[in-house]
C-alpha cells in the first residue's frame, strides 16, 4: 500500500477534489484528515478499505464521498457529521444495515448503495428531504416501505435485482420521478397507482413474475423506455418487447466509434420499443382472448 504525507496529498489537490482511486489502499491516509476544509470532492473508490474511520469527520467541507468497490461493512455514526454531503456513494461494499444516523445529512441529494448485503430500507430514509437519487439495486431487499413516498425530490429509484415482492400503492405518490427501475425481482402485481407517475420516462420491470399489467400505465405519457423482457406469463413476443435494455445501453455505448456495416444491425438492436405499442398490443391482446 502506498504511504502519503500531507505534502503529498496537497499536490494531489486540484480544484477541491482530491482522487485516490485504485490505489491498492487497505485504510484511509491518516494524512487525510489534516486537509480539513480543503476539500470537497473525495475519490477512494476501487481500493481495499474495510472501514471508514471516525476522523474522516474532519473533512467538514466534503460534499462529494466516493467508497464504492471496497470492503466496507459499517457505516459509521460519525460520517452524520459530514454535514454538506451532496452525494454519498458506497456501492460494491459488504454493508448489511443502515446507521439512522444518516438521517442528518439534511442536503443529501444521491445516496448509492448498489451491490450491498441490505436487507431492509429504513423508514429513517424518509427524512432525507433533498434526496432526488436513490440507488439500491443488487441487494436482498424484500419489501418497500410507505415511508419512501415522502421522499417528495426523489427523481431516480434504483432497485433491481432484489428480493422484492410486493409493489405498495405509496409508489404512485412519487410525482417527480423520471426513472424507476425495479427489474430482476419477484414482483407479480403492478398496482394501478403507478400510473399516476406523470413524470415517469424510463420503466424497468424486467424478468419478474408479472401475471398483468394496469390500464393506468397508459397515462404514462412521458415514457420513453418500457423494459417489460423476462415475464413469461404476459406473452409478449420478442418483436413487440423490442431490444432489451442490454441492447439500448451497448447501442449508446457504441454509437459514437465507426463499426462499418455492423452498425445498421447494432443500431437496430440498440433502439427501444415504443412503449405506447407494447402497452397497446399487450391489452389488445388481453381483449381478444376474453371469454
Amino acid at each position: 500500500m502506498p504511504s502519503y504525507t500531507q505534502a503529498d496529498l496537497l499536490e494531489s489537490i486540484y480544484d477541491g477534489r482530491l482522487d485516490l482511486s485504485g490505489q491498492e489502499l487497505t485504510e484511509i491516509p491518516p494524512a487525510l484528515f489534516e486537509l480539513g476544509d480543503q476539500l470537497n470532492h473525495l475519490d477512494l473508490s476501487r481500493n481495499q478499505i474495510t472501514t471508514i474511520p471516525n476522523s474522516l469527520a474532519q473533512l467538514c467541507q466534503l460534499t462529494h464521498l466516493d467508497l464504492s468497490q471496497n470492503t466496507i461493512t459499517t457505516i459509521p455514526d460519525s460520517l452524520a457529521q459530514l454535514s454538506q454531503l451532496r452525494q454519498l456513494v458506497l456501492g460494491a461494499n459488504q454493508i448489511t444495515s443502515l446507521s439512522d444516523s444518516l438521517a442528518q445529512l439534511s442536503h443529501l441529494s444521491e445516496l448509492d448503495l448498489t451491490r450491498n448485503q441490505i436487507t431492509t430500507i429504513p423508514d429513517f430514509l424518509a427524512s432525507l428531504s433533498q434526496l432526488a437519487e436513490l440507488h439500491l439495486g443488487g441487494n436482498r431487499i424484500t419489501t418497500i416501505p410507505d415511508a419512501l413516498a415522502e421522499l417528495s425530490h426523489l427523481t431516480r429509484l434504483n432497485l433491481w435485482a432484489n428480493q422484492i415482492t410486493p409493489i405498495p400503492d405509496s409508489l404512485g405518490q412519487l410525482s417527480h420521478l423520471t426513472h424507476l427501475n425495479i427489474g430482476g425481482n419477484h414482483i407479480s402485481a403492478i398496482p394501478g397507482s403507478l400510473g399516476r407517475l406523470s413524470q415517469v420516462t424510463t420503466l424497468f420491470l424486467d424478468d419478474n413474475q408479472l401475471i398483468d399489467l394496469p390500464h393506468s400505465l397508459l397515462r404514462l405519457t412521458k415514457l420513453t423506455q418500457l423494459f417489460l423482457h423476462s415475464n413469461p406469463q404476459l406473452g409478449l413476443p420478442a418483436e413487440v418487447l423490442g431490444p432489451t435494455w442490454l441492447d439500448v445501453y451497448q447501442y449508446r455505448k457504441l454509437r459514437f466509434e465507426n463499426l462499418g456495416p455492423e452498425w445498421d444491425v447494432l443500431r437496430q438492436r440498440g433502439l427501444p420499443a415504443d412503449p405506447r405499442a407494447i402497452l397497446n398490443f399487450y391489452f389488445r391482446t388481453q381483449v381478444d382472448f376474453l371469454p
